[in-house]
């Protein structure tokens, strides 16, 4: 069976480059806290995601992007 493979290329305007600096900003941000936190004590997933849910309230600027890119790094670093 063959694959498909397809090759993008993204051209953003001057606000979506922004817009996609803060989105990957925050989301290495995220994973860093949360990789940090996790080294210190061993914890699940929803534990993780709700220390950085009350951890959002210190940081504003974590709310200014999507709630998916900085709450999935947490189910992802190990």
């Amino acid at each position: 069976m063959a694959t498909a493979r397809f090759k993008y290329r993204l051209y953003p305007n001057a606000d979506q480059r922004t817009s996609l600096a803060q989105t990957f900003g925050c989301a290495r941000y995220a994973y860093n806290w949360a990789l940090a936190l996790r080294k210190e004590e061993p914890m699940s997933y929803h534990e993780s995601s709700s220390r950085l849910t009350a951890h959002k309230k210190e940081v504003p600027w974590l709310n200014e992007v999507s709630a998916s890119p900085s709450s999935s790094p947490c189910a992802t670093c190990r």
